[in-house]
Parts: structure tokens; C-alpha cells; sequence
């Protein structure tokens, strides 16, 4: 094989698939509805994002890390632009408060401290069997 030939099978992580993944969240989309309008499982979208986080660990940057920094910018404004709406009492402030309250249960549900317990608590086994 001469030097350069790629092998393997040609990665998803294509910018038409990016494009289509931040559209469709900038637009309050589920991930799994976003992953479907972009083509791509929901597992690929995980996985790239694990990876993207490993690589933010390790201090790494990459198309991977610079894509979901900017996911994570669309739906913080998202959030923050929702809470505005509320707190001002603006038209339309039940229907971000409902939507508040399901996508961002970890922080605005009813059960917000219960799960945020949970998830602490799930952390703290991860490590303790990382460690054996």
C-alpha cells in the first residue's frame, strides 16, 4: 500500500454532518432528533463526545473538542435566553419553564437535587472501581 492511502472506513464526523447536528439543537432539537436529521446513530454522537471529552482532559484540542465547545455554547445561550423569559415574566415564559424543567431536568426539575445526589454518588462508585 503506498504511504497515505486511507484504510478503514471514512469517518461521519464530516462538517455536513456538524452542520446539520448544530442546526437542528439551535432549533431546541433532542440530541436523538438531531442525530437522526444528521444521519448518524445516537451511539456516534455519544461516543464523539466521550472522545471530545477525553481529549479536554488529557488538554488536547481538536475538531472534536472545538465542536462541542460550540454545541455547548448554542444550548447554554439556549438556557440562558429560556431563564431570561421566565424570570421576566415574558410571553411565553410556561412554555420555557416546561421545556426547562424536562431537557434540563439535572438543574430545573422538580427532582433537580435528587438526581444531582445520584449522579454524585454513581461518580464516586466509578472511581472507587477505577481504583481497584
Amino acid at each position: 500500500m503506498a504511504k497515505g492511502d486511507n484504510v478503514g472506513r471514512p469517518t461521519l464526523f464530516t462538517p455536513k454532518v456538524q452542520k446539520k447536528l448544530k442546526e437542528a439543537l439551535d432549533q431546541y432539537a433532542p440530541i436523538i432528533t438531531a442525530c437522526a436529521y444528521a444521519g448518524i446513530h445516537k451511539q456516534t454522537f455519544f461516543n464523539w463526545r466521550n472522545y471530545a471529552d477525553d481529549c479536554k482532559l488529557r488538554g488536547e484540542e481538536n475538531e472534536h473538542t472545538s465542536f462541542f465547545d460550540s454545541l455547548n455554547e448554542i444550548q447554554s445561550k439556549r438556557v440562558i435566553g429560556l431563564a431570561k423569559r421566565i424570570a421576566e415574566g415574558a410571553k411565553g415564559w410556561q412554555g420555557a419553564s416546561w421545556y426547562l424543567e424536562r431537557v434540563h431536568a439535572n438543574v430545573f426539575g422538580a427532582n433537580a437535587e435528587v438526581l444531582n445526589r445520584l449522579a454524585d454518588k454513581l461518580e464516586e462508585l466509578e472511581k472507587k472501581l477505577e481504583s481497584k
